[in-house]
């Protein structure tokens, strides 16, 4: 036996008859180059073969583009770029080492921004917010841009956007590449911007309210309902619920109308409006009614408007208002007093048309009232003082059966009272005022016996009283106003027996040393007001002007007693008569006028529905029952009544309304008032009216508004005022108006101003005096005015002066007087005027037939 031990014996040893074939070459399963993208998972392409039995191992060139397991092969990808992956096989004792490798190409990745937020984003003028942009995976910077920097600006590397102005802009948002992520395909979106108060302009008819909004909110939707708790979320479910989106035009919404009350809520993208509250309705003009803050509301209640009243109405904003009770359970009153106490609201005594009394009745929400059936001890009273202090409420003075009182009572909890004083140090008083501030009650004021007075008294417990000043700078006065604002005692209005009804308001830190804050506020003449401390601003409402008869309804407010606004979302001007209107230049002007005494500011609107005051005071004397015309691109005034024993004959002229020059103080023609002018022929006219003495029917004109000329002495009109004057068709009209026979209905016309033709003796409306006329759609229009026993609101027209046609014999406008027309935006228009109860009115009516009228209705809106 031999073993095989030599390869040469392999052949007779059976082990084949030739050489063993080689070993397959190192190669990998995946030869490459092999591309790939950063991002990409890992992967794995091992190589296998190769001489002998070594181990094979792994390695990269460039770890940073892709690092290898070195026993595994597996490729893990760190960056973009390219590497070279080797595999080497090692040597053993029949093979030497061995390498096989690839080339790896790592592209970059994309990266995609992503508007994360509804698109368009809201946003408010003023309040910066993040741009919604989410996204990009790569290191590389955000940018920012906007096509509209005018409106929306964008900080071009934080993204935050802040908005500028009202309208829309397009954000455009890149984000750089880097060394592993392309630049990302740009995003966009779009930012639609608002202030956060809208002005709602709205003309309210009978059966619709044409809505629109400024600034123009296209994108802003407008939800209404006749229900204040309305579900938005299911608006079409609730009580006259409607939805539109503004767009480019105006709403027509059916919720509100003349006889239905409606709430508005704007909606911008996610935010919702607080409840506007729409109506022309309010609490009647009156005296002696309270006005009370009282659960971050304004409550009115009660008071004298003709007849006693007990109703009772709030406001969040003293600008429109709902009777929360038509007739409350306390018999109609005024000269009552009101008071917060316990979360609660106290109402005590008052005059009920028969008797005083000393009823106490509260409420916490102003609809529910109880009644304390504890009859107090104090004795029936009105013109007292109710107050809450050191957690008593207090009822000081007052008049009752036996006369004026000074005493002073307390309650704890409004049932059990107590006599604290049978007699003040302060002297017997009613109509006084009385506030708290800095821990202390004050008092001044009243109606001491037989004039006002201007002492001024201060308490820390309400029993023990000490005279700050036995005479402050303000006059003596009563049923003024004394309230409590911030730091500050203010004083105003009343009845002072030395100047009548004063306009002043003064202010005080320490009761005795007192700073006039202005002579004549922008409110009218009055007494027996209502005032109150509603958001840190003074609040005044109502009262009575007994020279002219008249009662208030009007609410304003000032934060400081100097400035005040009127609360009204109607024209923000003091309601007036006898002023004088002309549109220039597209915009109507309302000139001075009477609101309890002559005016002098000027205003002015282009729309009828926002209103700017031009002047509060033009370099003319105060006045009303003047003439405006627009002659030569300038607004000329002419005559009326200073309240001087002569009338003037000046003529004036602006051609901005603010700044006035004189362009005579005495015209040809004698002084006049509630005459007509008119722009006629290249002229300027002024026709009859009244003198101090007596009516006229003499027609002038002039060139310049420097020399006149007198066209005729006596015209073959009768002498006439409180008539109307216009244009049509290449003539001048006159049109009814009052002679020494009472109301007129005869129309005249004149081509020359010399010769007048009697176009009608007796048009087809009644005669009448105060009316307004004006020259629309080729026809001639009168409208409203008064004859001896009635006052009227209907409207007629004629294309001829001869046959008149009634557009309707009642508008819903108040039957009124001394109002003007205009002729403005293709509607027929009037504004202000008197009605029948002596309320002077600051409404403005348009209208595109005479026969269908809609109010201007002006309210802001805002967004929590």
């Amino acid at each position: 036996m031999f073993a095989c031990a030599d390869a040469l014996m392999l052949a007779s040893c059976g082990g084949g008859g030739g050489a063993a074939p080689p070993a397959p070459p190192l190669a990998f399963a995946l030869p490459g180059p092999l591309q790939k993208t950063y991002g990409d998972s890992p992967f794995t392409d091992l190589a296998t073969g190769g001489a002998g039995t070594g181990a094979i191992t792994y390695s990269t060139s460039n770890a940073s583009v892709g690092r290898v397991g070195a026993t595994t092969g597996t490729v893990t990808i760190t960056g973009a770029g390219n590497a070279t992956i080797t595999a080497t096989k090692a040597a053993d004792g029949s093979a030497n080492s061995q390498q096989v490798s690839y080339s790896l190409t790592v592209t970059k990745a994309s990266q995609s921004i992503t508007v994360s937020n509804a698109n368009p984003l809201a946003v408010f003028i003023g309040q910066p917010q993040t741009s919604p942009v989410t996204g990009g995976a790569g290191t590389g910077a955000f940018s920012y841009s906007s096509n509209n920097t005018a409106v929306i600006t964008v900080d071009a590397s934080s993204g935050v956007v802040l908005a500028v102005a009202p309208g829309s802009a397009q954000i455009t948002v890149d984000k750089a590449g880097d060394a592993n992520y392309n630049a990302a395909a740009q995003a966009t979106f779009t930012v639609d911007a608002i202030p956060k108060t809208i002005q709602l302009h709205g003309w309210i008819g009978i059966s619709d309210t044409v809505v629109s909004a400024v600034p123009a909110v296209p994108t802003v939707g407008l939800f209404r309902s006749a229900s204040a708790s309305c579900d938005l979320s299911q608006y079409s479910s609730c009580p006259q619920g409607q939805f539109n989106v503004f767009g480019s035009s105006t709403i027509a919404d059916s919720a509100a109308t003349l006889s239905r009350p409606a709430y508005y809520w704007l909606q911008h993208g996610p935010y919702i409006s607080n409840p506007a509250l729409i109506t022309p309705t309010k609490f009647s003009p009156r005296a002696q009614a309270q006005l009370i803050a009282f659960n971050g509301r304004l409550w009115v209640i009660g008071g004298y408007d003709g007849q006693l009243r007990n109703d009772v109405w709030s406001s969040a904003d003293g600008s429109t208002w709902t009777q929360v009770l038509a007739n409350a359970p306390f018999s109609a009153r005024d000269a009552f007093a009101l008071a917060v106490f316990t979360g609660r609201l106290w109402l005590i005594g008052g005059y009920d048309g028969t008797s005083l009394n000393n009823e106490i009745w509260s409420t916490r929400d102003g609809l529910t009232w109880t009644q304390v059936t504890v009859s107090p001890n104090f004795s029936p009273r009105s013109g007292h003082g109710l107050i809450a202090l050191q957690n008593r409420l207090w009822l000081i003075g007052g008049a009752d059966g036996g006369g004026l009182r000074s005493d002073i009572w307390s309650s704890a909890d409004g049932f059990t009272w107590r006599e604290d004083s049978a007699a003040a140090a302060f002297s017997p008083r009613s109509q006084f005022g009385v506030t708290s501030l800095n821990g202390k009650l004050w008092l001044a004021g009243g109606y001491t016996g037989s004039v006002g007075a201007n002492d001024v008294w201060s308490s820390t417990d309400a029993i023990n009283w000490t005279q700050v000043t036995a005479a402050a700078a303000f006059t003596p006065r009563y049923a003024h106003q004394l309230l409590a604002a911030g730091t500050e005692l203010f004083v105003f209005g009343g009845f002072d027996g030395v100047t009548g009804h004063p306009r002043d308001v003064w202010s005080s830190s320490d009761g005795s040393n007192w700073q006039q804050m202005t002579a004549t506020a922008d409110w009218s003449q009055r007494v027996q007001s209502a005032g109150t401390v509603f958001n840190g601003a003074l609040w005044t409402t109502g009262g009575y002007d007994p020279l002219n008869f008249a009662r208030y309804n009007d609410v304003w407010q000032s934060p400081d007693g100097q400035h005040w606004t009127q609360a009204t979302p109607l024209g923000p001007f003091e309601g007036r008569y006898a002023h004088a209107t002309a549109v220039v230049n597209g915009r109507v002007w309302v000139i001075a006028g009477f609101d309890g005494s002559g005016r002098a500011d000027v205003w002015s609107s282009a729309d009828g529905l926002d209103w700017q005051e031009a002047t509060a005071s033009a370099a003319f004397q105060a006045r009303y029952g003047l003439q405006a015309v627009s002659f030569g691109n300038q607004l000329w005034v002419i005559g009326g009544n200073t309240g001087a024993l002569t009338l003037p004959n000046d003529v004036w002229s602006s051609s901005n309304g603010q700044t006035w020059s004189q362009v005579t103080a005495a015209a040809a023609f004698p002084g006049r008032a509630l005459h007509q002018s008119l722009a006629f022929a290249g002229r300027l006219w002024v026709i009859a009216g009244a003198d101090s003495s007596s009516l006229l029917s003499d027609v002038w004109s002039s060139t310049d508004g420097i020399t006149w000329t007198q066209a005729t002495a006596s015209a073959a009109f009768t002498p006439r005022s409180n008539h109307q004057a216009l244009v049509f068709n290449n003539l001048m009209w006159v049109i009814g108006g009052g002679d020494n026979s009472g109301a007129r209905n005869d129309v005249w016309s004149s081509a020359d101003g010399v010769t007048w033709t009697q176009v009608s003796g007796a048009a087809a409306f009644p005669g009448r005096f105060d009316h307004a006329a004006a020259a629309f759609n080729g026809r001639m229009w009168v409208i409203g005015g008064a004859a001896a026993t009635q006052i009227f609101n209907d409207v007629w027209s004629s294309a001829d002066g001869v046959s008149w046609v009634q557009a309707t014999g009642s508008a819903p406008f108040t039957p009124r007087t001394q109002h003007q027309a205009f002729v403005l935006n293709n509607q027929l228009c009037i504004v202000g005027g008197n009605e029948e109860s002596i309320v002077r009115k600051n409404d403005t009516w348009c209208s595109a037939d005479g026969a269908n009228w809609s109010l201007a209705y002006s309210y802001p809106v805002q967004f929590p």
